[in-house]
Order: structure tokens, then sequence, then C-alpha cells
């Protein structure tokens, strides 16, 4: 019946550094039937997100400005920062919500990540996104 998809991951979580804290939140969710099904439709549209990583990405004008104001910064920033720092080149940046769009459709296109702490959501590299988001989880 199985065509060795359990024993693989089984083996890949062993040797993965991160494999002991992975397995631990694999049987969070697959213990409770609601979590199960949540983690299901969220591993799809990963999956789907994945899949366009793979793909060639372009970027605006408008786009490339923003990113390159995001990862400049060192650290997660917010749409009303990032809109203070545009040039003024592209005059509808100086709008926060033109700028949160923006961000939006970078973050989309994985070119950018984002989290939410408080009532604020931060932009930053997707990798840093990821950390940032487990550790908000934590609290």
């Amino acid at each position: 019946m199985s065509n060795g998809n359990i024993e693989k991951l089984v083996a890949l979580l062993k040797i993965e550094d991160e494999g002991e804290a992975i397995a631990l939140l694999l049987n969070e969710f697959l213990i409770d039937e609601n979590k199960k099904n949540t983690l299901l439709v969220r591993l799809k549209e990963l999956k789907a997100e994945v899949a366009v990583l793979g793909q060639e990405i372009t970027l605006t004008e408008a786009e490339e400005e923003i990113r390159n104001i995001v990862l400049a910064e060192k650290k997660p920033i917010i749409a009303e920062e990032v809109a203070n720092k545009t040039s003024g080149r592209f005059k509808r940046l100086k709008y926060t919500t033109h700028t949160l769009r923006t961000l939006d459709s970078l973050t989309h296109k994985g070119v950018l990540g984002k989290f939410k702490r408080d009532r604020f959501y931060y932009f930053t590299t997707p990798k840093e996104a990821v950390m940032q988001a487990s550790i908000e989880e934590t609290r």
C-alpha cells in the first residue's frame, strides 16, 4: 500500500538539523482533525507558491526600488517607513497604500517576506520573515 513516502520522510527528518522541531510540529497538527485539515490546505498553497519560485521573476522599476529599500535596511521594516524612503521617482509610492500594494506584490512573487507583529506588518527577506513568524508563534 505504501510507496515508501513515510520511510523517506522519517529518514529526511533524522538527517535534517531541524528534524526534531519539524516532527514535533507535524505531530501537533496531525493529532487534531481541524489542524490536520488546515495543514493540508496550507501545504497545498505552499506547494503552489514554491512552484512559482522556479519561474523567472520580473519586477517593475517601482518594485525594484521598493525591494532595494527593504533589503538595504538590514532589518524588518513597515510600509510607512518604506514609503518615507522612496526616491520620489515614483510619486505614487509616497502614499503608504501604494507602497503596501507593491510590498504585497513582492511578497507574492517570493522576493520579500512579511510577518505580523502587534498591529503592523513587517517586510524583510523571506528567510527572516519565516524566522520572525516562528518566534511570534512561540510568544
